[in-house]
């Protein structure tokens, strides 16, 4: 557009800034907002939207907090994506407050209820540990019969299971049979998290038989959060026997399931399956977390060689 001297107008840069965003390259989203303003152009919502989600999803919710700030002081018409953007915006901040009181300002506007801002208001409260105020948002949606989906119930349960409240999770999956919706892959991963948070690894195990029976077919992060479930009961065999069916579906291999793995079986004084483990991981160009894996599996070599004491 320079070399045809043609001047970029808010729906070009928009439409820069928005590439940006699914490219993951915030810095330069960031650029062509600052030459948006320098040649006196005004911010839309789209293009603050699009702007505030390329660093929301590179991890520099900072900046985007203050994006979305400015978008506030423009005194901008709102629509519903730029709610939702500020609503998953403050649970990655960790500010569940402020994103429930987004929710609610949301629910009070012409543009009604919508089923994405209901599902990043929950995420928001689950991320930030408040899984009581997640599932009082599903029951007051759930009453004022609000069409929900597996997506909302997957929702709850991640929020469930950040607090380890498995048995409640369970009660959720319970409601919402009843209302005749299934769990997908996404709703059994997220229940599965929330036994593994609990240290309830049969359940987890238990779940993945369920899932197989229900002809769904477990992705990576159902193997990542079995695993994670076996490991935190110090279950060595269950997550070899796991790693077994994860290599065999053909899954990308996980850094997560891998650092699970070496340290159970670190712990569990397994030191050749734990350096069996460290060698596929290298084979996958997986370097695996020094301080939860290789210092653990360095104690117990240095036990099992007969050193006597860990150094």
């Amino acid at each position: 557009m320079n070399g045809a001297k043609l001047a970029p107008n808010i729906i070009s840069y928009s439409a820069g800034i928005s590439a940006c965003e699914k490219g993951r390259q915030w810095q330069m989203a960031l650029s062509l907002s600052s030459r948006l303003h320098e040649q006196g152009l005004a911010h839309n919502a789209f293009s603050y939207s699009s702007a505030i989600s390329a660093c929301k999803r590179s991890g520099k919710w900072e900046w985007a907090l203050r994006l979305f700030g400015e978008f506030w002081h423009q005194k901008l018409e709102p629509d519903t994506y730029i709610y939702c953007t500020g609503i998953s915006t403050y649970g990655e901040g960790v500010q569940w407050q402020q994103a429930l009181s987004l929710f609610r300002d949301f629910t009070q506007t012409s543009l009604g209820m919508d089923a994405s801002c209901l599902t990043e208001a929950i995420s928001a409260c689950g991320k930030c540990g408040r899984w009581q105020q997640a599932l009082s948002l599903l029951s007051d949606a759930w009453e004022a019969k609000v069409d929900l989906d597996t997506i909302h119930l997957s929702a709850g349960l991640s929020a469930c299971g950040e607090g380890g409240e498995w048995q409640r999770a369970l009660s959720l999956i319970g409601q919402f049979r009843v209302a005749g919706l299934k769990l997908d892959v996404g709703g059994f991963n997220a229940l599965i998290a929330a036994c593994a948070a609990c240290g309830r690894w049969q359940q987890a195990l238990s779940l993945f038989d369920e899932m197989r029976c229900s002809k769904l077919m477990p992705d990576a992060w159902s193997y990542c959060a079995g695993i994670d479930a076996c490991a935190e009961d110090g279950q060595w065999q269950q997550v070899l026997s796991m790693f077994s069916e994860f290599e065999v579906s053909k899954l990308e291999p996980s850094i997560i399931a891998f650092n699970a793995g070496i340290s159970v079986c670190a712990k569990g004084r397994q030191w050749q399956q734990a350096l069996l483990l460290l060698g596929r991981a290298r084979e996958e160009r997986l370097e695996p977390n020094a301080i939860d894996s290789l210092t653990t599996l360095e104690s117990v070599l240095a036990w099992e060689t007969g050193s006597g004491s860990r150094h």
